[in-house]
């Protein structure tokens, strides 16, 4: 699928209401890396919302590289960028993914709305692999973070 298709897909299917009843749950499911605190953090946060409608999150850091997370997806290829599966059975990926997640959160719609546009999922992944680039470094800063948080809340 190319980005201009899936721009038409976030402003037809995702970016109102991210929810649809064609996927065994009723919903999305957002594939992530968990070995990565910069990924934990994010999908923490859009997990403790409230509003957050229809979607399943699935862990993919202990899978084989080899082992499929969905049909036509590898785990090695999913660990490298964010997928969703939509409601209807559809991959995306990058900001695609994320317009996707945001689009199950009532409280984060507006920002599958703002993103959801061909154009700006096409800016978007540029700026995604901008930080992809940077992902490691980054995550390590920000789990150094979290342990030193932890350490001084006790806990």
């Amino acid at each position: 699928m190319t980005n201009r298709e899936l721009g038409k897909t976030l402003n037809g299917d995702i970016a109102p209401d991210a929810c649809g009843t064609q996927s065994p749950d009723g919903g999305i499911t957002v594939f992530y890396d968990g070995s990565c605190a910069l990924c934990r953090r994010e999908i923490g946060f859009v997990r403790a919302l409230d509003g957050l409608d229809c979607a399943t999150f699935s862990d993919i850091s202990a899978l084989p590289a080899d082992s499929d997370v969905a049909p036509g997806v590898r785990a090695d290829t999913a660990m490298k960028r964010m997928h969703v599966r939509l409601a209807d059975g559809r991959m995306v990926q990058g900001a695609a993914a994320f317009a996707a997640m945001w689009g199950a959160s009532r409280r984060l719609r507006f920002l599958s709305r703002l993103i959801g546009s061909p154009a700006a999922i096409k800016v978007l992944d540029k700026v995604y692999d901008v930080v992809l680039i940077v992902r490691p470094p980054l995550s390590r800063a920000v789990g150094r973070f979290d342990a030193w948080r932890a350490g001084r809340r006790g806990g």
